[in-house]
């Protein structure tokens, strides 16, 4: 019974500290700068390379590749956990 008003007592002391601490806005918010300037590229840096339509496609083709040997491993793998399952199930 103790522990049920101390509960509800320090819950209600925490809701009133919390309401009284976020009311307090003492400080207002610092003036907004507009005056940033903005950055300009330098002119000495070199152009980034144009990557070619072939280099494009063997990218894609690398990255299926990838993917299709990802989709191997882990069919392998639900394979293989539904086998452990199976056996766990009939032991």
């Amino acid at each position: 019974m103790n522990t049920k008003w101390i509960l509800k007592i320090s819950g209600a002391l925490l809701a009133a500290m919390l309401i009284a601490g976020c009311a307090d806005d003492q400080d207002p918010a610092p003036p907004e700068d507009n005056n940033i300037e903005e950055e300009v590229p330098n002119d000495d840096t070199p152009p980034a390379e144009d990557e070619t339509e072939k280099d494009m496609e063997q990218d894609m083709e690398e990255d299926m590749q990838k993917d299709e040997n990802n989709m191997e491993e882990d069919e392998k793998d639900m394979e293989h956990d539904m086998e452990n399952d199976m056996k766990d199930e009939n032991k």
